[in-house]
């Protein structure tokens, strides 16, 4: 059992804790889509027909006025981003590519320079294309991730800005609020007002990315976070023109069985001693927590899941995983009927230095997306 039985007393005071969520879950339901546009109506307005040769009319440098210091009627913070010609042009040919391909591709030179200015103080910045699939580049609100130097944007360093239908507007907010007032790691979100080179951009869900200041603002000691590489994923959906689902000769190559463990930052861990000696535990752990999954999963290939059982020897989910911060996380996505965010692909570990334990980070829920209403999303068969 992963979640520990309780009384009614403790059910009583859980369903009050509850209450203030449940709240702003309903008035996200009353009120539905959000205005996107300073100013502007409902819809998002469709991405314009640029002729060739021409940026993006988001893109385009326009002259800063005195109107962009007042302060914006929503009361949202506003964060400016200023992107040189070539750079611009660099983000621009990514977006294009994907329309041709059907999903977002990028090499590390895709990453730009630029610059970021919040409440006052101006950063430099790298810049590239966020996102895989098109809905984070068909409108004319593209989604970004940003890098500074300096966790200079609300205690943050690295962070990503996207148009809010690709987070159903407040479902992501409200998770990743209710995943933290639960003691699970869940990154830091809020709305932002942005403009692109002197254009007003609109409202954009402003999300905290995988660095050390997500697990400083939540109380852990710095270590690694992990997660399971999907590189060859993509490369077999590509192969298979993102036609789901795979076909069977495929199958095992877009399943966790196969995919390599990768850290964020690894470099930087890589040069201390003790973060060093915490990856190399953590990436054993992420192995070991993928062997209990294919040694558990009866559909899995006979002898590679012999393989994996064979490879456990001593271990167990309790020796590998906190689990009662996993149960709790499971609790929390069996509430809002998540799934997408318990995809193998879609996981994120932080491994405790001292507990020597992986610890869930939930993220990229896809909440507005209801899943089968399961107890537990994520089960053996």
């Amino acid at each position: 059992m992963l979640v520990k039985n309780a009384g009614s007393e403790r059910r009583g005071t859980r369903l009050a804790r509850w209450g203030l969520p449940l709240v702003l879950l309903a008035l996200a339901l009353v009120f539905g889509p959000l205005r996107t546009r300073g100013g502007g109506s409902a819809d998002a307005p469709p991405a314009s027909e640029d002729r060739p040769g021409e940026l993006h009319q988001s893109l385009r440098a326009n002259e800063r006025s005195t109107e962009d210091d007042t302060a914006p009627a929503n009361r949202l913070a506003t964060l400016r981003i200023d992107l040189p010609e070539a750079s611009a042009r660099r983000l621009q040919a990514v977006r294009d590519r994907a329309l041709e391909v059907g999903v977002i591709r990028q090499a590390p030179e895709d990453t730009v320079p630029g610059t970021v200015e919040f409440d006052g103080r101006a950063f430099p910045a790298e810049v590239r294309i966020k996102g895989d699939w098109l809905d984070h580049v068909e409108s004319d609100q593209w989604s970004l991730r940003v890098t500074l130097d300096t966790a200079g944007v609300l205690g943050m360093r690295v962070f990503s800005i996207q148009a809010l239908e690709t987070v159903g507007y407040l479902w992501e907010w409200l998770v990743h609020e209710s995943m933290r007032y639960e003691g699970v790691l869940a990154p830091r979100s809020t709305l932002v007002n942005v403009r692109i080179n002197g254009n007003d951009a609109g409202i954009y869900f402003l999300q905290e990315h995988f660095a050390k200041e997500l697990l400083e603002s939540q109380q852990r000691r710095e270590g690694p976070i992990v997660r399971f590489d999907e590189t060859a994923l993509w490369d077999l959906m590509l192969q298979n023109d993102l036609v789901l689902p795979v076909p069977p000769p495929m199958r095992s190559g877009v399943v966790v069985d196969t995919a390599r463990v990768a850290a964020y930052g690894e470099k930087r861990l890589a040069s201390d001693d003790t973060l060093r000696r915490a990856l190399n535990d953590a990436i054993d752990g992420m192995r070991e927590l993928r062997a209990l999954a294919v040694g558990a999963r009866t559909s899995a290939e006979r002898l590679r899941r012999l393989e994996a059982l064979a490879a456990l020897e001593e271990s167990s989910l309790e020796r590998v995983v906190q689990v009662d911060r996993l149960a709790c996380a499971h609790a929390v996505a069996s509430l809002f009927q998540i799934e997408h965010g318990l995809f193998w692909h879609n996981l994120r570990f932080y491994f405790d230095p001292v507990l020597a334990r992986l610890e869930p980070i939930m993220f990229d829920n896809m909440a507005h997306i209801v899943a089968d209403p399961d107890p537990v999303p994520l089960r053996g068969e």
